[in-house]
């Protein structure tokens, strides 16, 4: 599972070009996207 949500970060952090996002942010968007 560690593995997966690193990759799923990395997708967000290369959507999101700022480094606000890349926090809790980034990790929120990234659960939603699971649970769609």
């Amino acid at each position: 599972m560690i593995l997966r949500i690193e990759n799923s970060i990395n997708h967000c952090s290369t959507i999101d070009t700022t480094r606000d996002y890349k926090g809790l942010c980034g990790l929120l968007r990234c659960i939603q996207s699971w649970t769609l």
